[in-house]
């Protein structure tokens, strides 16, 4: 699976870039390991603590998904307990889980279905969507930001306990999340 086009990311480790190759997945996952300071690889730890990395782009629309879809790819292949989360979520889809329907963002529903394996529910892992009032409810004082952030951290730790790797991925833009 390519997980990222070479110039998005090689420039990172100070690589020249190549003008239209996608590296694959082991190559994204050995990039995020590298220690520039002392010119080295890392293994991926696997074991003894949870890490996090949280992809996000400037512009909609420009990869960040695609990024992801590699990336837990890779780390699924080497065997490692993983949760995804969107923690803001703009385009959503109805699921039923443990007898509810749920608004869900649908990239959620996608990794979900793509990867059973995932851990953490469905409230978890999409702590916070955008319904079509949402905007109202702001407004009227009816949803704070501070209730809205504390939801994604808290749902973050959980998904931090159960998992050695926590992929979070971005919504939309810098502007929007």
């Amino acid at each position: 699976v390519g997980a990222c086009k070479a110039g998005a990311m090689s420039s990172i480790a100070g690589m020249r870039p190549q003008a239209s190759a996608c590296y694959n997945s082991e190559w994204f996952l050995r990039l995020l390991s590298y220690d520039r300071g002392h010119r080295r690889w890392h293994s991926v730890p696997t074991s003894g603590r949870t890490n996090a990395v949280f992809i996000a782009g400037t512009q909609q629309h420009h990869g960040k998904t695609t990024i992801t879809l590699g990336l837990v790819h890779a780390l699924l292949a080497r065997r490692v307990r993983l949760a995804y989360q969107k923690p803001v979520g703009q385009q959503t889809v109805s699921v039923e889980s443990d007898g509810k329907i749920l608004q869900v963002d649908r990239d959620v529903d996608v990794f979900k279905h793509l990867w059973p394996q995932l851990i953490g529910s469905y409230e978890d892992s999409s702590p916070v969507t955008f319904p079509p009032a949402f905007t109202r409810y702001v407004l009227d004082g009816k949803v704070t930001s501070d209730a809205l952030r504390e939801r994604c951290v808290s749902s973050f730790r959980r998904l931090e306990q159960q998992s050695e790797y926590v992929v979070v991925e971005g919504t939309g833009h810098i502007g929007v999340g």
